[in-house]
């Protein structure tokens, strides 16, 4: 088990993973609707086809994905540009209900970001002027969305057995704090936001992909791509890492690796890394120990 949760604007735990069953995994994948049998991600989003999987798998994520719903609307070159996942299927308990993909995208906010984006965001939201009080509405409409959509798709019949098996997990962690745990993913708005904390942007390219996702219901989203010193529908080149027809050679077709993702993948490799080697040294002290104490016992039985 391993935890992660924004609580009240603070880091209090982890998220919780619990392996789900093929069966399982299959029930939910064919229940991929809201409690009301109604399609709960919103009439801007569709279900992906095999070439939309292929494409945010093998070239944009690099690795499976949890794919559930991808924008009705493509980029110009005809790749879906983000998706919404869908949390009954995560390995963990979090918040988070969707990503952005596209390279080209993920590339300019990374560096928008690194410009101190994120920063100039949080202060425009404080403004006294039509754009602000836009961002703001949009900001509570996103974090109600996400909010209901995650607290509808638990509420099926196999996201409410998914939703026991995660909460089993997290009184087994941490029995004084699990209910909390729980209650606070649940209730928490768009990538975590809690109630209390609604003038936090967070992450822009969680915008961005709310934007594209809800049909430009998501006015930060609108605001960041209106921003970006790019087309946001495509570069002359980008579909080069997206295409999974055309073989990628290093060097001479387009692609992009976000940064942040590369340092989080870092940042896990070092924590396993460190638990490994303190794995070995108590395995080291506690062999040390038994030793010692049969030495002990040998001295004592030698002595007169």
């Amino acid at each position: 088990l391993a935890t992660a949760l924004v609580l009240g604007g603070s880091r209090v735990g982890v998220g919780l993973r619990v392996k789900a069953s093929p069966s399982l995994r299959l029930r939910l994948r064919l229940s991929s609707t809201a409690a009301d049998g109604e399609f709960p991600f919103g009439p801007d989003a569709r279900p992906p086809t095999e070439d939309d999987r292929r494409s945010l798998e093998e070239r944009q994520l690099r690795h499976p994905g949890n794919i559930a719903a991808v924008p009705c609307t493509s980029c110009k070159h005809g790749f879906p540009q983000a998706f919404f996942s869908d949390p009954r299927e995560g390995r963990r308990l979090h918040s988070a209900t969707l990503r952005l993909t596209c390279p080209w995208l993920v590339k300019a906010i990374d560096e928008y970001e690194a410009e101190d984006g994120v920063r100039k965001f949080n202060a425009d939201l404080t403004g006294e002027n039509e754009t602000a009080e836009a961002m703001r509405a949009s900001l509570e409409d996103a974090n109600t969305f996400h909010r209901n959509l995650r607290q509808r798709l638990f509420a099926t019949p196999g996201g409410a057995a998914r939703l026991e098996e995660y909460r089993a997990a997290a009184h087994e962690k941490d029995p004084e704090n699990s209910e909390k745990f729980v209650a606070a993913v649940m209730g928490s708005g768009f990538i975590g936001v809690s109630k209390r904390n609604n003038l936090d942007v967070k992450c822009l390219h969680a915008h961005a992909a709310d934007h594209l996702l809800r049909g430009g219901a998501n006015a930060v989203g609108a605001e960041v791509l209106r921003r970006l010193p790019v087309d946001p529908t495509g570069g002359e080149r980008c579909y080069e890492q997206c295409d999974p027809k055309l073989a990628e050679v290093e060097g001479e077709t387009w692609s992009y690796r976000s940064v942040k993702n590369k340092q989080k993948l870092q940042q896990r490799k070092d924590a396993r890394a460190m638990i490994r080697q303190k794995a070995k040294r108590m395995k080291k002290a506690a062999a040390q120990d038994a030793a010692d104490a049969v030495n002990r016992e040998e001295v004592e039985e030698r002595q007169p």
